[in-house]
């Protein structure tokens, strides 16, 4: 994985957020993998982010029911009532 040179909440990261896409979705575990269509993973470790607990709590079967919203800015588990947006993944990614 490459690592972003500008800090959180400048204009570049805003556009760098807006650009990407998500592209696919698979689970290993406990942990959620979102490929984003500049060709980078995020691995999402669910049993350690408080706001993903509904999440981590669903079973494989719920969990394998996701859609890709339109414009790729968003997964939905329309089965769990919830999804998870681009953007907060990647201030995650940022973060760490």
């Amino acid at each position: 994985m490459g690592q972003l040179s500008v800090s959180v909440g400048t204009p570049n990261v805003i556009r760098w957020q807006m650009s990407l896409q998500i592209v696919a979705v698979r689970f290993a575990g406990n942990v959620l993998y979102v490929a984003l269509s500049d060709g980078r993973e995020i691995s999402v470790p669910l049993d350690q982010v408080e706001w993903l607990a509904w999440l981590a709590k669903a079973t494989p079967e719920q969990r394998a029911k996701w859609s890709i919203e339109p414009g790729g800015y968003a997964i939905q588990w329309e089965d769990l009532d919830d999804g998870i947006e681009v953007g907060h993944l990647i201030k995650r990614f940022l973060s760490e």
